[in-house]
């Protein structure tokens, strides 16, 4: 009895400490410190390294960090996609950046068939580039919007001339809804995503064209609306995934 209770107390003492360590983790992912979220992942991994709540943490930290495959690999668990909703909407955007539409529409027929025509419509209309050579994209200043931190390309949506604001944590592109509206965008596809930390409704869209001045062009482009903040406009780095990407040094401000 005594080795019995011995063995209960180390086990539900190991739960604790995994449980405390889960909500440290949170609390730094809520503050985006995503260095220390890395640290106490790997501290409870040592613990308990098949839990769902580390499991699912480590996947996003892979996936703030642009490495969708180790993404998908660590969410292709069939007890963390049936509990976490949120890990079925990863794993699907992890797949959309490998391009590899397939998956994300078995994943979407399986876990979540409410995003089933969004999917089908990327495959059947697939994200293109039409680029030839070098190109020099110049960042420009906004009086309109404008920022101290985030620079600004001119581009075209859907040959509707903007100032896009370039952001290394975005997707495809990221729009308001004043901007879908007057790039006369239907809503469609509705679901629950993350901006910075919070929780916002999204809309899941494509738009026919995104060009750059004397740049490459694009076509067929995943395009999320984003609810809540009507004038946003960001484009990342799933544009510049097919190129070799330098920043010149003194374009980065002081």
């Amino acid at each position: 009895m005594k080795v019995i209770a011995t063995l209960f107390f180390l086990f539900s003492y190991s739960v604790l400490i995994g449980q405390n360590i889960t909500q440290i983790a949170l609390r730094y992912w809520e503050k985006g410190d995503f260095e220390k979220v890395q640290k106490s992942i790997t501290q409870f991994s040592q613990i308990s390294p098949d839990n769902d709540s580390v499991l699912l943490l480590k996947a996003k930290i892979f996936f703030v960090r642009g490495k969708y495959s180790e993404t998908v690999k660590t969410l292709n668990n069939q007890s963390l996609l049936s509990k976490y909703p949120e890990a079925v909407d990863l794993t699907i955007e992890a797949s959309l950046h490998l391009y590899d539409y397939e998956n994300a529409l078995d994943i979407a027929n399986t876990y979540r068939p409410g995003r089933n025509k969004y999917l089908e419509e990327l495959r059947e209309k697939p994200f293109k580039i039409l680029a030839d050579k070098t190109y020099y994209l110049p960042f420009v200043q906004d009086s309109v919007n404008s920022s101290n931190f985030i620079p600004l390309s001119k581009m075209y949506l859907n040959g509707i001339k903007k100032n896009v604001m370039f952001d290394t944590g975005a997707d495809f592109l990221i729009i308001g809804e004043d901007v879908a509206n007057d790039l006369g965008i239907k809503y469609s596809n509705q679901s629950t995503g993350e901006h910075a930390t919070s929780k916002v409704t999204v809309w899941h869209t494509i738009i026919d064209s995104l060009s750059f001045e004397n740049g490459p062009a694009f076509y067929n482009v995943p395009t999320t609306i984003m609810g809540g903040s009507p004038d946003l406009m960001i484009w990342g780095t799933n544009i510049l995934e097919p190129f070799l990407s330098t920043i010149p040094r003194n374009c980065i401000r002081p």
